[in-house]
C-alpha cells in the first residue's frame, strides 16, 4: 500500500479497519492518539464521537481484528484479566478502558500530553 508521503508502508503502518474512520501517513502516526475499541461498545462509540467532535485526530483499532500480541498488551495495560475498551494510547503513555464520562475523558487526554482545545 503506498503513503500518501510517496513512500510505502506495511498494512500495520497504517490505520486499517473494516470501516476505517481517518488514515494517516506512517510516517506521522507516532504521536497519534491510538484508541483500541469493539464495535458494540457504547462507551467506543462515545469516545469516537466526542474525538470527532472535538477534531482530535486518533487511530482506532477494532479489538477483534487485532493480533494476540495486541491483545495481550491491552488486556496487560487493563490488569491482566481480559481486555477492556476503550483503552488509549498516547507516545508510550496508556490510560486503561473504563465508561465514557466526557470531562474525565477530556481530563485523562490531557494528562497523556493529548493536545486538547
Amino acid at each position: 500500500m503506498q503513503c500518501r508521503c510517496g513512500g510505502w508502508a506495511e498494512k500495520n503502518g497504517f490505520f486499517v479497519a473494516s470501516a476505517p474512520l481517518l488514515i494517516f501517513c506512517h510516517k506521522e502516526n507516532r504521536e497519534m492518539l491510538k484508541v483500541y475499541g469493539w464495535y458494540a461498545c457504547p462507551h467506543c462509540l462515545q469516545a469516537v464521537e466526542w474525538l470527532k467532535n472535538n477534531n482530535i485526530p486518533f487511530e482506532y483499532y477494532e479489538m477483534d481484528d487485532q493480533p494476540i500480541e495486541v491483545v495481550n498488551l491491552v488486556t496487560r495495560v487493563n490488569g491482566g484479566d481480559d481486555w477492556v475498551v476503550p483503552t488509549l494510547e498516547y507516545n508510550g503513555k496508556w490510560r486503561p478502558g473504563e465508561a465514557f464520562e466526557p470531562e474525565k475523558f477530556r481530563r485523562d487526554l490531557i494528562i497523556l500530553g493529548v493536545p486538547v482545545a
